[in-house]
């Protein structure tokens, strides 16, 4: 049977390791390592930064790579953010009048002597 299908695993390792993709490793203690994976096998990763290093893959939380594996970089598909001048006056009817602190404290003191 030639057509055994490979884990996910490593056909990303792979991937990454062929087209020396810069990665991100998260340890599980909250270690953040950043570099190019040299090698790996059933049991640990090499990975090349300033120093060459062996990361057991049980301490591995998550792997990331600086870009997809073979394709363009993703776009950013994030909801941009707005200022307060810019976001969306729901609830507020225009005919009413602004509030202002002088005003809040005496409807504030109108309600604390009734």
């Amino acid at each position: 049977m030639s057509n055994k299908i490979q884990p996910l695993q490593i056909t990303r390792l792979d991937a990454w390791c062929q087209e020396q993709t810069t990665v991100t490793i998260y340890l599980a203690n909250g270690v953040r390592i950043t570099g190019v994976i040299e090698s790996y096998d059933q049991f640990v990763i090499g990975i090349k930064n300033s120093t060459s290093q062996l990361v057991y893959k049980q301490a591995i939380s998550t792997i990331m790579p600086s870009q997809a594996a073979g394709h363009e970089p993703v776009p950013d598909r994030r909801i941009p953010e707005r200022t307060l001048s810019q976001a969306p006056r729901q609830g507020i009817a225009k005919s009413s009048p602004a509030v202002t602190v002088k005003r809040a404290r005496k409807i504030i003191k109108d309600e604390a002597s009734l």
